[in-house]
């Protein structure tokens, strides 16, 4: 439980990061933005592993690379599930996915216990 916590707070700093850098994706509220990091979390704590599992042969055959696209979807379809949260286009999405999975990754390490 204490991981998912730091889990939706580190999307959460992170959302905040990538709305102050980038103007092509807005949160507006507080709301939108706790929403959108819960559901982040949630999703990459129990969906992508799930997910990663079943498409196993494509990401051998591709080398690893649809990791990256099926990250890139289920961001995009979490921004896409909250209202409060836009993206002017598909680039802006690009760069607000590349730039919270940066954020996110040094975060945790960070973060690390041990």
């Amino acid at each position: 439980m204490r991981k998912l916590f730091l889990r939706i707070l580190l999307n959460g700093l992170s959302l905040f990061v990538v709305d102050y850098l980038l103007e092509g994706f807005r949160i507006e509220g507080w709301e939108a933005l706790l929403v959108t990091a819960v559901l982040l979390g949630v999703v990459n704590a129990f969906l992508l592993p799930v997910l990663k599992i079943l498409t196993f042969p494509i990401n051998l055959i591709t080398l690893g690379l649809w990791s990256l696209v099926l990250n890139f979807f289920l961001f995009r379809a979490v921004i896409g599930l909250v209202n409060g949260v836009y993206v002017d286009n598909l680039w802006w999405g690009l760069g607000a996915w590349a730039l919270y999975s940066v954020l996110v990754a040094l975060l945790g390490i960070f973060t690390r216990e041990g």
